[in-house]
């Protein structure tokens, strides 16, 4: 199926919390929920204009997941990645990744005293 038949593409690897949100999901005729791995999943699906990369995500090599996480966007697309510690001290690859790349224009939010937020766009 491809992205245009949809608003939302979810992926999660983990089959029971798939089960759980599928079961929240029902009945929600945009949302496509896939069982697996992000990369193997929806690179068959791109381009996308939002990718929202939780948890994991770019993982402690983004240097080698982060140009496939692009190549997902359209030009102007946006990726949000969570799950970030303000304030970290000493090598962060994820920050040091998407804030220094080239190919993106991206900020960092703080979102509360435990969280914060990477947005990025492609340019």
């Amino acid at each position: 199926m491809a992205a245009t038949a949809r608003s939302v593409v979810t992926v999660e690897r983990d089959e029971e919390r798939a089960a759980v949100a599928a079961e929240r999901l029902a009945g929600l005729d945009n949302v496509e929920l896939l069982v697996g791995d992000w990369l193997d999943e929806l690179s068959s699906r791109a381009p996308f204009e939002l990718l929202f990369l939780d948890a994991g995500g770019l993982g402690e090599a983004p240097e080698q997941v982060g140009p496939q996480a692009l190549d997902l966007l359209v030009r102007g697309g946006v990726l949000v990645k969570d799950d970030l510690t303000p304030g970290r001290t000493g090598p962060d690859p994820v920050r040091a990744f998407l804030l220094g790349h080239p190919g993106l224009v991206a900020t960092e939010l703080v979102t509360s005293s435990r969280m914060a937020v990477i947005v990025a766009a492609r340019r």
